[in-house]
């Protein structure tokens, strides 16, 4: 996606490099088509700290997950915090790292 707004961003330069000229044509083209996709895209930046992210995590969590208990789900969301002092969590995190006790737990019941 940042790839892809980057070139929007370049696409919506000033674009004094490109004549008309016939072979240009399936260029200019192009730049409107793309042009009219990323016109009618949302870009949200979050910018939040690590704190906010596992409070977040924390309610989105507290009524458990799947058939996992709140205090299943606080012990994963615990694991994550104490080992993101070096990186950014992210809230993609949670629903995998979930997913993984509740695989780990299946695994121990067959």
């Amino acid at each position: 996606m940042a790839a892809l707004v980057e070139s929007w961003r370049m696409l919506r330069e000033p674009q004094r490099h490109i004549t008309h000229h016939k072979s240009h044509e399936p260029f200019l083209h192009q730049y409107h088509r793309i042009n009219a996709v990323l016109s009618r895209c949302d870009q949200f930046e979050l910018s939040a700290t690590n704190e906010e992210v596992i409070a977040s995590m924390r309610s989105i969590a507290s009524e458990g997950f799947r058939g996992l208990t709140p205090d299943d789900c606080s012990m994963v969301i615990d694991y994550i915090e104490q080992h993101s002092s070096d990186h950014q969590v992210s809230m993609q995190l949670l629903g995998p790292s979930l997913r993984k006790l509740l695989d780990a737990r299946q695994e121990l019941m067959d």
